[in-house]
């Protein structure tokens, strides 16, 4: 799984100036732009039956573009969208932005929509082959985003003077949605029309309708249904077929209705049910984040009442089915102030955010509770307030969570103190808690960040319901191993409780902690996991779907606050894997993994698992919701 380290037949990609380079490259090599980590270009060998099929499909294309401008940024946008990860990449992959800079304070006279359809690339040019009837189909049951819907989501209007930070964050938030594959600006001087501009947006839409299957065992799993575009409109509706054959009203339904940035307020709401296993569960929300570096207003609200039946555990530490009634009720408000600290890479990106949190939790039918049992079972009321700096700026690349699509990789920092009074059923007390984060690249090394939390309750002169929390992550630069081009992920996370009521425990986690770990008898208020990971994704490439090969190593120490960590058993797994993807469609990646876990029974010992898995996204350095501290 350490291949990537070793020195034999691995070397690191050279670092690449800045400028465009004139080279001559061999003519079956895929090449990718990884601007990430200060310019690497990625090389991959193709198959030259394949690589001549394609290059002939694209030079068709080419020459049919020829025939007008706007058939000319089309093929540009296509070429960059769909084959930029593909068959070209000679520039950054931020390249585009640069001509921004020209124009900036220019008025815009006119914003034009161009959209591709979805399978573009994947479509053979009449003239040489004839169209793949898969294709047609595609496109045709395919609903292609309203433009309107795209207008909402942009930061500026005709009339507006171009602001070229703020078409970079707009780039970011069109290729966030979960609809978009990619998006491109073009920014056109207008012949005899004085100063002015006209700014071409380019998007391409995924296939968004899909399915998953989710298996927890023979007899448990979910079957998911999802449009992530319903109609066209940008909203997402899913639903969940829950089953258990082991338990009562088999099987369950889950559905939920999600409105991304009503009316152009950059508000999303959601609509949710849920009716599976003695479990009733609906609610609504509404959330507006920092969508962009100019956002000043932010908050949400949540309001949800849930029915169930759980086993908890009873003051005598005996375990009983108890049925619980009851209420959350969620409110926030933040507004940021901006910060002129100079100029460099987050210039106008400082703000100060000032924001306030209000929860209510009302239980109706609950276990029995006392001032030290069963605390989350209280009826609590929550106040809180807090004061962050902020700063965050981005970076693209590709090939490091996704396999060939733009991604947009924070970098910056995050101060915040959070202070509050609880007003509980049996207390009332103060609460205080501090969020740090810190994110970069360095040069030659790669992206590394931390975050460190701490918080806790003051009561009866003493801190209780105590936690610190640090956190860190580092991802390499690429690494050439023969035809494997990889990178090197680590994890270290690390949880300390103290004061904690007595029925408060940290387990290990078979999904974020050891991947694929089977042993819930675990716990402790002290837990150390370090994760490894190495990713070579291959050069099999066929019609958009590209090959990730990955071993993984996880280690895991729980145990008691008052012992050294190290001293407690280690647990471990570790093994390997593949990942199937087609950046087209917004479909879950597909893996497969096989686990050997040598702290379980025989039972347990090898485990071979099957799912899909969600596109992952690094952690930002934007304020959240003032919180307590999770445990």
């Amino acid at each position: 799984m350490l291949a990537a380290l070793s020195p034999s037949g691995v070397s690191a990609q050279e670092e690449p100036v800045q400028e465009e380079e004139s080279v001559v490259k061999d003519p079956y090599t895929l090449y990718y732009s990884d601007s990430l980590f200060i310019g690497d270009t990625i090389r991959f060998r193709v198959d030259r039956g394949t690589y001549e099929n394609t290059r002939e499909f694209y030079d068709s294309l080419r020459r049919s573009a020829e025939r007008n401008y706007i058939t000319r940024m089309l093929y540009e946008f296509l070429m960059r969208g769909e084959e930029e990860h593909v068959m070209s990449g000679e520039e950054a992959i931020d390249a585009y932005t640069v001509p921004y800079q020209q124009f900036g304070g220019q008025p815009i006279r006119e914003v034009r929509i161009n959209q591709m359809d979805i399978l573009t690339g994947l479509q053979q040019d009449s003239s040489q082959n004839p169209r793949q009837w898969y294709a047609d189909v595609a496109n045709w049951l395919h609903m292609p985003t309203h433009e309107f819907i795209i207008r909402e989501n942009l930061l500026f209007a005709s009339g507006d003077t171009l602001n070229p930070d703020l078409l970079k964050d707009n780039a970011r938030i069109l290729r966030r949605l979960d609809y978009i594959k990619d998006a491109r600006f073009v920014v056109q001087p207008v012949k005899g029309g004085g100063d002015s501009v006209d700014v071409v947006v380019l998007t391409q839409d995924l296939w968004t309708k899909g399915f998953d299957v989710n298996l927890e065992s023979i007899n448990a799993g979910e079957i998911q249904l999802f449009d992530d575009n319903f109609l066209g409109m940008g909203h997402k509706f899913q639903a969940n077929l829950i089953f258990d054959y082991l338990e009562p009203s088999n099987p369950g339904i889950e559905t939920y209705y999600r409105l991304n940035n009503i009316r152009g307020s950059f508000i999303d709401g959601r609509l949710y049910y849920k009716h599976a296993f003695e479990t009733n569960r609906y609610g609504v929300e509404l959330n507006r984040d920092f969508y962009s570096s100019q956002t000043r207003w932010v908050g949400g609200t949540s309001v949800f009442r849930t029915d169930t039946r759980r086993n908890i555990v009873q003051e005598d530490t005996t375990f009983r089915q108890t049925r619980l009634d009851y209420t959350n009720h969620d409110f926030w408000l933040g507004h940021a102030f901006p910060l002129d600290l100079g100029g460099g890479f987050f210039e106008n990106r400082n703000r100060l955010v000032l924001s306030t949190r209000y929860r209510n939790d009302r239980y109706f039918k609950h276990p029995g509770v006392t001032d030290r049992y069963n605390y989350r079972f209280h009826d609590n009321q929550l106040l809180l307030g807090k004061v962050s700096f902020s700063r965050e700026n981005f970076y693209k690349s590709s090939l490091v969570y996704g396999f060939g699509r733009t991604e947009d990789i924070p970098v910056g920092d995050l101060f915040g103190y959070t202070f509050g009074w609880e007003k509980a059923q049996f207390f009332n007390r103060f609460y205080s808690g501090i969020d740090l984060r810190h994110g970069e690249f360095i040069r030659n090394f790669g992206y590394l960040s931390g975050g460190f939390e701490a918080g806790g309750f003051y009561y009866d002169d003493r801190v209780e319901q105590g936690v610190l929390r640090f956190q860190s992550h580092y991802i390499s630069k690429l690494f050439i191993l023969n035809e494997l081009k990889l990178r090197q992920f680590f994890q270290l996370n690390y949880t300390y409780g103290f004061n904690r009521f007595p029925e408060e425990h940290l387990r290990l986690d078979g999904g974020g902690d050891i991947r694929g770990f089977l042993n819930d008898n675990l716990y402790g208020n002290e837990k150390l996991v370090i994760k490894a990971e190495t990713v070579g994704f291959t050069d099999f490439y066929y019609y958009g779907f590209r090959l990730a090969l990955y071993g993984f190593c996880d280690i895991g120490f729980l145990g008691s606050e008052d012992e050294f960590i190290f001293s407690n058993p280690m647990k471990s797994g570790f093994g390997l894997g593949a990942r199937l993807r087609n950046e087209n469609f917004v479909f879950n990646t597909f893996q497969i993994r096989f686990g050997f876990y040598p702290n379980l029974g025989m039972e347990n010992l090898f485990l071979f698992n099957l799912s899909g898995e969600k596109n992952l996204r690094p952690r930002r350095y934007t304020p959240d919701p003032p919180h307590v501290v999770d445990f």
